[in-house]
């Protein structure tokens, strides 16, 4: 409160939230986004919180906000991407191709490139944009998880297989972990 600054309610929403308290380190990144409606790196902190809390629609809302200020932030294009490619493929395609022109050197984004082709049923430039991802980053257990759902879909099921047996019988963990292992199940009882 003495010195409110952008870095200030940044550190203190961390805080709360490492203390257990996310909803009131939420209300502070919203508090600050209504007094100073400006602040991006703000609002980029507000719309990942949402988005860690499953309220996607108020995530996309903040960074659809982000972009009108700054139609070149790729992070906010490729989260924009990421959160519609099931809802709204074609829209998300746009997000993340714009996205892969600003940073085409980026794992994350090319990875979202490929699973909005791949939503859009373009499995050829899913799986190139899948490939681009994986030679920048191929220990990452979420994108090659996302090589096998492209296999899969392209009807290579020995190549899908293949990926997935030692990703979801290894130490690794990720976030669609559970979904690789079904989809692992599914491949091997066909």
């Amino acid at each position: 409160a003495s010195a409110p600054s952008q870095m200030t309610v940044l550190s203190l929403a961390l805080e709360k939230k490492r203390q257990g308290d996310k909803a009131t380190g939420r209300k502070l990144l919203e508090d600050w986004v209504a007094r100073q409606p400006g602040d991006t790196a703000v609002r980029m902190a507000l719309a990942d919180v949402y988005a860690a809390n499953q309220l996607v629609d108020s995530a996309i809302e903040q960074y659809r906000i982000v972009l009108e200020k700054d139609a070149r932030n790729a992070v906010a294009l490729n989260k924009l991407a990421w959160h519609l490619r099931k809802s709204d493929p074609k829209q998300a395609l746009v997000y993340a191709q714009s996205a892969a022109e600003i940073t085409p050197e980026s794992a994350d984004v090319m990875d979202t490139l490929a699973l909005a082709h791949l939503e859009n049923k373009d499995f050829d430039e899913a799986q190139s944009s899948i490939e681009k991802a994986l030679k920048l980053k191929g220990d990452n257990p979420a994108i090659r998880y996302h090589a096998a759902l492209i296999r899969s879909a392209r009807g290579d099921k020995g190549g899908a297989i293949l990926i997935l047996k030692p990703l979801v019988s290894g130490a690794n963990d990720f976030p669609e972990k559970q979904e690789a292992t079904q989809l692992l199940t599914s491949l091997e009882k066909k």
